[in-house]
């Protein structure tokens, strides 16, 4: 269950020192809606880990040379390296924090980023740097979302692929 920040969490969760960026322990979490992680992938020290936490998935592990580990005892390491090596656990939403914590029972909040926030810090910093920012990082700048299409133009644009499948 997410639990509501405190201002000094939110401060604390969405800023990072470059030694913290550098020395971060940055983690991505697999899984089916409201369902424990399938599997986790992370980054330190130049180092990119995948492990497999669903036995169910065990022959398609082997076959991509990934090991099988029980999800709380990795996580819970992961944190424990965190603590002792006074590092930083990072991802890129409040996701992976509320899944540790509600379906693992590993709370990472004490030393929690979440990169979104620290990259629309930085983004805001960067804006108001130079009067040409967006001329220097064009793809930093305003980015014009995808139409969002109704379901009425998935099913014509489905129906529209299969006439020319069929031809």
């Amino acid at each position: 269950m997410q639990k509501d920040l405190t201002p000094q969490q939110r401060t604390y969760e969405s800023s990072l020192t470059r030694d913290e960026v550098r020395r971060a322990i940055y983690i991505d979490f697999e899984s089916f809606a409201d369902q424990a992680p399938t599997l986790i992938g992370y980054s330190f020290d130049q180092h990119f880990i995948q492990v497999v936490f669903d036995r169910d998935l065990e022959s398609a592990a082997s076959a991509k040379g990934l090991s099988v580990q029980d999800s709380q005892v990795v996580v819970a390491r992961l944190w424990g390296r965190a603590k002792y090596e006074r590092r930083r656990i990072v991802a890129f939403s409040e996701f992976d924090k509320n899944l540790s914590l509600d379906k693992l029972g590993v709370d990472l909040s004490p030393v929690y980023a979440d990169a979104r926030l620290i990259a629309r810090k930085w983004l805001g910093r960067l804006k108001g740097c130079h009067p040409d920012w967006k001329h220097k990082h064009p793809e930093l700048g305003n980015r014009t979302r995808t139409k969002k299409f109704s379901r009425s133009d998935r099913i014509s644009s489905t129906k529209t692929s299969r006439n020319r499948e069929d031809n």
